[in-house]
């Protein structure tokens, strides 16, 4: 079984989610998959991923991203401006239906991989992020276009920044989910309105990638006041196990075995971003 190391940065609740979404497409395209959170010699922090394949699952995951086309689904048998290139669905995961709001598959010849969250309709918390006129296969498409573009134009032996530092590949993105917290800025907390100055932030469109795809069997603690809760795991897991230990370690896992972080998703009722977390004591 081949590994990969990806350093990540804890306090960073898009980072972590990403994590979880390279367990889930490791899951599906080799099988096996399992990972930690870990330290190396100099403290930084790597999350250690393993796959039943004989190339590293990073590049498994990311050639995956690079090859892969974006499906969208729309219910059967109910009318709707749906896309002419959607597929039909007996079951909808979503309890409006609403165009804005439909579920996103990528799909390669041989893997398919769904993106829901956001859609759920079996009473689920669908973590939500984006409202009003955006769209989830517009958002999808604008940050898989800026991630193949990145990807390509940074290539060399499987476009080796992104197998050595994968999160910290940026470029600025004019839509997102707003997972990755580099992007989570606001007025009062800087002293200015980014958004009012048109000052560009960069940030990882291969976190905004993968961070939906964690959260398809998962989700973060959802706490009052716009605030919630996710764990790292320093113990090597199935993916089966690292979605409960995001969000209740305690259940399974000895207290030396898992670190708690807190963040809040803004003060917007609908826009919602993610914020750099404190760990918990």
């Amino acid at each position: 079984m081949a590994e990969s190391y990806v350093p990540i940065d804890t306090h960073n609740p898009g980072q972590v989610l990403a994590c979880l979404g390279l367990m889930e497409l490791t899951e599906i395209l080799v099988g096996d998959a399992e990972g930690f959170f870990t330290e190396d010699r100099h403290g930084q922090t790597i999350f250690r991923l393993s796959g039943a394949s004989s190339q590293p699952p990073l590049e498994n995951s990311l050639n995956f991203l690079n090859q892969c086309s974006i499906i969208p689904f729309h219910p059967e048998n109910q009318a709707g401006k749906w896309p002419e290139d959607s597929t039909s669905s007996p079951v909808y995961p979503s309890a409006t239906g609403k165009v804005t709001e439909r579920p996103i598959c990528l799909r390669t010849p041989n893997h398919s991989i769904l993106m829901t969250h956001w859609a759920c309709g079996d009473g689920r918390e669908t973590c939500k992020t984006f409202a009003g006129r955006q769209d989830s296969l517009q958002l999808v498409e604008k940050i898989m276009d800026s991630f193949k573009n990145l990807f390509e134009n940074t290539h060399s032996d499987l476009s080796e920044p992104f197998t050595h530092d994968p999160f910290n590949q940026l470029t600025i993105l004019e839509t997102c989910f707003s997972f990755d917290a580099r992007g989570g800025h606001d007025a009062l907390r800087i002293g200015t309105s980014l958004d009012t100055q048109k000052i560009p932030v960069k940030i990882s469109p291969l976190i905004e990638l993968l961070a939906p795809i964690g959260l398809e069997h998962a989700r973060p603690e959802i706490l009052s006041h716009g605030e919630f809760r996710y764990a790292t795991w320093h113990h090597k897991l199935p993916v089966m196990l690292a979605r409960l230990a995001l969000c209740a370690p305690k259940t399974f896992l000895p207290k030396n075995e898992f670190k708690f972080f807190r963040c809040h998703f803004g003060d917007d009722k609908y826009y919602k971003k993610c914020f750099f977390a404190k760990q918990e004591d």
